[in-house]
């Protein structure tokens, strides 16, 4: 499990994100990150994003079309990350490097990439609106390096997608 160093875990988080761990074809799971409380208008809208993502990654959780194992409470299976790697450092955006690496070692057909909705942990919300605009360039910014570094997954997803 990963974790940053202003996130914090519920406390029964990590026997949550165990149990999702007793099926053989979970390769590594996102954690339902919550935004504590900011009680100004930047912080109200950074929780308004946080609960609109949770609804978002349930679908790719179903859907198996979960792209991005984030950074607060990711968890792996030691052994598969061991054989991929582990972390790339060349890139702004581990997380989504480290996910689009295991789909592409693994795929998500038979084997789950996905959400555990019911392992929760908290993070502090970004204080300045300048701050904010730098972190999510560089989330954006990143994602981009990373699906460019990745391409062949789309390719093969869209070779899918004709063939239907």
């Amino acid at each position: 499990m990963v974790l940053d160093a202003d996130s914090l875990l519920k406390e029964d988080a990590i026997e949550r994100m165990v149990k999702w761990f007793w099926n053989p074809n979970i390769v590594a799971l996102a954690m339902n990150v919550k935004m504590l409380n900011l009680p100004t208008f930047i912080g109200a809208c950074q929780r308004f994003e946080f609960i609109s993502a949770y609804r978002g990654k349930c679908a790719e959780h179903v859907l198996k079309t979960l792209y991005i194992i984030g950074g607060i409470g990711s968890t792996f299976r030691t052994d598969m990350l061991r054989n991929i790697g582990g972390y790339d450092t060349n890139t702004p955006t581990e997380d989504i490097d480290l996910t689009l690496k295991l789909l592409s070692r693994y795929g998500n057909k038979d084997n789950i990439i996905g959400y555990a909705n019911d392992a929760v942990a908290y993070t502090q919300p970004v204080k300045k609106f300048k701050s904010l605009i730098k972190q999510r360039y560089r989330w954006k910014y990143g994602r981009f390096i990373a699906f460019v570094k990745y391409h062949n997954l789309f390719l093969i997803w869209t070779r899918n997608l004709v063939r239907c």
